[in-house]
């Protein structure tokens, strides 16, 4: 695997995601105060409806990465063309279907949803808007596949830090010159949207240009080929959005619109923990498919135990600081709101980073190796059970949203470790306990760096941003200190502190 070029996309992409947090963190409790709770939780309602239509883009382009630059890797050309041209002349098709069935459905959205009167019309906007964002992204997702295949997915991470900027901006803008309104949020994301299209067409004929759109590459096999593989990922969605997609259409519709905005505001931080990590194992992606194309077994077992030492090293950090602190953050960010419901409910929506948050680049070998059947069938079925329990217990029990948040994550860590961990190791014909030493190691992490850092928060009084900032560097430097010996080997401490005095070499000569 390409270790330079996996740190080059992983700091770009670190880089972006500290400046999205940026935007969210001083956003957010803006929204919250100026819209209301309710108004807040249809903001990220509204996103999560619109991610269910993914589905239909997920049946043709999730596998589309794999055979294109698998083709271009073997040197076939017309291939890759044919798969290139097939997928975004289907995508097309599909979002003027995708726009008919919709129209009916915002036209009376108010027998869909639980809606107030006053936000009716506001909500409406909003996801015309936002639907408007996610077709613009479907018709042209095809476009990305030219970073993937150059393995130069940082230039993904520089322009989304641009669009974070310019939709912060463009935001904040609307709501200081008029009226402030919910869809301003929808605009901002739509207009973005178009910025990072563009983009992605420039790179694509800079990087790809064999790549030309035409007609006569299109071949309807190529298309049912694709999404024969990929209606498998098609099923591992649904189940995602059965785990946890659902959890604010739930309160919605089973509890009330308060306690749904209150449970958006618990999963704002969560979520960004989510793309983190998503973001942070896709760079491992492109590695992984050479690997693969390569007929490697044995250097792709040490890529996916790579992936989880590197992962598991920051994400076991983040997670335990924020298992700790995170009760004194929201008293900080939305002291209109209760800092203790917050904080529980943040923390059953994060439990299963423990296990995820190393592992989360296991998931790519199961489309590179095009064995999608298996794993999608029983992240089905975890889901159907999800809902299902969630459902029984809102009906039985007072727990009301705190069985929302908190039964995914139990099902999701049971499911991680039975069975995504020995699969992923028989996908690539290993034996089945390979990946769990790795895997063990960042739990003890975890449970370590949240002690201390329990300790530390009895010694610093945090009661305003700059002693809370104090407290969180604290346990951050600890937590990466001791990761260095719980997560790192001997030989990769040795190969880190061999890179850190090249690298001073380097300084002290250029000065």
């Amino acid at each position: 695997m390409d270790n330079k070029a996996v740190a080059i996309n992983m700091i770009a992409n670190g880089l972006a995601f500290i400046i999205t947090i940026a935007i969210s963190f001083f956003l957010t409790p803006y929204i919250v105060v100026t819209l209301g709770t309710e108004a807040y939780g249809y903001v990220s309602l509204i996103n999560n409806l619109i991610s269910y239509l993914s589905l239909a883009s997920i049946a043709v382009n999730s596998m589309a990465g794999r055979f294109v630059s698998i083709h271009i890797f073997q040197r076939d050309m017309n291939g890759a063309k044919c798969y290139f041209n097939s997928v975004f002349i289907t995508n097309i098709v599909l979002s003027f279907i995708i726009v008919l069935l919709l129209i009916p459905i915002i036209w009376k959205l108010e027998y869909v949803l639980n809606i107030t009167n006053d936000l009716l019309m506001d909500v409406k906007v909003l996801l015309i808007f936002v639907l408007i964002n996610f077709i613009i992204s479907f018709m042209t997702t095809i476009f990305n596949i030219a970073i993937f295949v150059k393995n130069k997915l940082y230039l993904n991470s520089l322009r989304n830090v641009e669009m974070a900027m310019f939709q912060a901006a463009l935001l904040v803008g609307l709501f200081c010159l008029f009226e402030p309104k919910i869809y301003y949020v929808g605009i901002s994301v739509a207009l973005s949207g178009c910025y990072g299209m563009l983009w992605n067409i420039y790179y694509t004929k800079k990087l790809l240009p064999q790549m030309n759109i035409s007609k006569k590459y299109f071949d309807f096999k190529a298309v049912k080929e694709l999404i024969a593989s990929g209606i498998w990922n098609v099923v591992t969605k649904l189940s995602a959005i059965l785990n946890d997609g659902l959890d604010l259409l739930i309160c919605n519709l089973f509890i009330n619109p308060l306690e749904m905005g209150i449970l958006a505001i618990s999963k704002t931080i969560p979520t960004i923990m989510y793309r983190i990590i998503g973001t942070l194992s896709s760079t491992f992606a492109p590695g992984f498919t050479k690997i693969y194309a390569e007929e490697n077994n044995e250097d792709l077992k040490k890529s996916l135990n790579d992936s989880i030492k590197i992962l598991g090293f920051f994400m076991s950090i983040i997670v335990a600081v924020f298992i700790a602190l995170g009760e004194k953050f929201f008293s900080l960010w939305v002291p209109s709101q209760d800092p203790s419901k917050l904080h529980m409910l943040a923390v059953l929506s994060i439990l299963t980073l423990i296990i995820s948050g190393s592992t989360a680049g296991i998931y790519e070998i199961f489309m590179i190796t095009n064995k999608l059947k298996i794993n999608s069938i029983v992240v089905l079925g975890i889901g159907l059970l999800n809902v299902l329990i969630v459902l029984v217990l809102l009906k039985t029990t007072n727990l009301g949203i705190y069985a929302v948040a908190g039964v995914s994550s139990t099902t999701a860590i049971l499911k991680n470790l039975l069975f995504t961990l020995p699969y992923a190791a028989r996908c690539i014909n290993q034996k089945w306990y390979v990946l769990y030493k790795a895997v063990i190691k960042n739990v003890l992490s975890v449970f370590l760096i949240v002690l201390v850092s329990f300790c530390i928060k009895t010694q610093i009084s945090a009661d305003n941003w700059g002693s809370f900032i104090l407290l969180a560097g604290a346990c951050t430097v600890l937590g990466t200190i001791m990761n260095m010996f719980i997560v790192l080997g001997r030989n990769d401490r040795l190969y880190l502190k061999k890179i850190i005095i090249s690298r001073l070499k380097v300084n002290n000569m250029s000065s």
